[in-house]
């Protein structure tokens, strides 16, 4: 009679884990998509927030720079002149492309969103590897309560299973006298 219980429930918790398996990777995976695309919509809204703004001087230009920052915002006028970057990265590109674009710069991946204006040429970037990582741990984030509810979701399979086998075990001792 417990082999009959053994089996039923090592089947019962093999579905549960292989469920909490593939639920478990297709939330990472969604999550992981859904947050690169809310990081790109940021570059984007960056980029065009700034397509109104004048020439900065480049003495307050040096007060705006923030080395924490992610991001570099670079602008240009429509015949190449600087006219801001946050932060100087001699590596990034000082001509853009336009739209969503990965740039490889001094072995890292930068991605960037560029608009041209009739003035100007605005250009939001960050480095691939720092919006990766955020994504994943916004994934992991998603994906971990499903580590908790496992505990309760065997101890459930391991009830419904005596409960479901408790008929059989009194068939099973009317047999036996």
């Amino acid at each position: 009679m417990s082999s009959i219980r053994a089996r039923v429930l090592l089947a019962v918790l093999a579905i549960l884990a292989a469920a909490a398996l593939v639920v478990g990777g297709v939330t990472y995976r969604s999550v992981r998509a859904e947050t690169e695309a809310l990081f790109d919509y940021q570059l984007r809204q960056m980029a065009l927030s700034l397509r109104d703004q004048g020439e900065v001087a480049p003495a307050q230009a040096s007060a705006l720079v923030d080395e924490q920052l992610d991001f570099v915002v670079q602008v240009w006028t429509a015949d190449g002149r600087g006219l801001y970057a946050s932060r100087t990265h001699a590596a990034l590109p000082q001509r853009a492309q336009l739209g969503f674009a990965d740039v490889g710069v001094a072995g890292q991946v930068w991605r960037s969103f560029s608009v041209a204006m009739p003035s100007r040429v605005i250009q939001v970037s960050q480095p691939l590897a720092i919006r990766r990582a955020l994504a994943a741990d916004a994934a992991y984030a998603a994906v971990l309560p499903l580590l908790g509810v496992a505990p309760f979701m065997a101890a459930a399979a391991w009830w419904l299973t005596a409960l479901a086998l408790r008929p059989l075990q009194r068939v099973a001792a009317g047999v036996r006298q």
